[in-house]
């Protein structure tokens, strides 16, 4: 009965995810379900992620190089929100629309958290050996038994794009059509703060989940070589690796 209850739940859990994820969580559910089929045992030559599309170089470049595209949209969103918020609306001059105002600082917080999130998964990612996420996916770890959470994580990127592009774009559509008196955002405080900190806080909670899996994930007794802290599982690939990409370089 209790397993039972605790599936439901996992799956109402998973649907909301899905939900509050714009469905991107399940396309990424895929993309995590691809990495199990990865040959971890393959020593792939100097241009491995040319010939060899299903190595772990390929992966860990496909992922790093999303990231950093969804990067450099969040940066411009945030100087956009942030430029946004200086600008008065046609039909006041010294006030802006609190709805837009709201729009424009949701947009501008969801933006910046976008940045220190893919700054973390960037650094975690790659840091003690290749593909640290890949490795929670693989079938070889007994200990993982729901790939969910390593999709969810890996869709918050462009899940936080989405939502800051989503509220700069209904900033400007509320400051262009909506007009009237006594609409700024001194007139309109609470109102103004349940709109902007709602999804801020919501996405600040996913991240430092997100976080705190990641590293709940690192297990203390796991070191490489180089003493750095691997994903929960010692990576015996990580030396061979490093000496083949030397090798490469000569």
């Amino acid at each position: 009965m209790l397993q039972r209850t605790l599936k439901i739940a996992q799956q109402l859990c998973w649907l909301l995810g899905e939900i509050l994820t714009l469905g991107y969580a399940p396309k990424y559910l895929k993309r995590v379900k691809s990495w199990q089929t990865i040959d971890y045992e393959y020593e792939h030559p100097k241009t491995a992620s040319l010939k060899r599309p299903d190595t772990r170089q390929s992966q860990k470049t496909k992922q790093q190089r999303e990231w950093d595209r969804l990067s450099v949209v969040l940066s411009v969103i945030a100087a956009a929100s942030a430029s946004a918020l200086a600008i008065p609306t046609p039909f006041s001059v010294l006030n802006l629309f609190w709805v837009s105002a709201a729009c424009f600082s949701a947009s501008f917080g969801l933006a910046l958290e976008g940045v220190i999130l893919i700054t973390y998964l960037t650094v975690f990612a790659h840091v003690g050996g290749t593909g640290r996420l890949g490795k929670l996916s693989h079938d070889r770890h007994s200990r993982l038994k729901n790939l969910e959470p390593i999709a969810f994580i890996i869709a918050l990127p462009i899940v936080l794009t989405t939502y800051s592009a989503f509220f700069l774009l209904s900033g400007l559509i509320s400051m262009s059509i909506i007009q009237g008196t006594n609409e700024s955002v001194q007139s309109h405080i609470p109102a103004y703060k349940v709109t902007v900190l709602i999804p801020v806080s919501i996405a600040l909670a996913a991240i430092l989940g997100a976080i705190a899996l990641c590293e709940a994930s690192v297990s203390n007794r796991s070191q490489n070589q180089s003493g750095e802290r691997t994903f929960g599982i010692q990576d015996p690939y990580a030396p061979e690796e490093e000496e083949m990409l030397v090798r490469g370089g000569d």
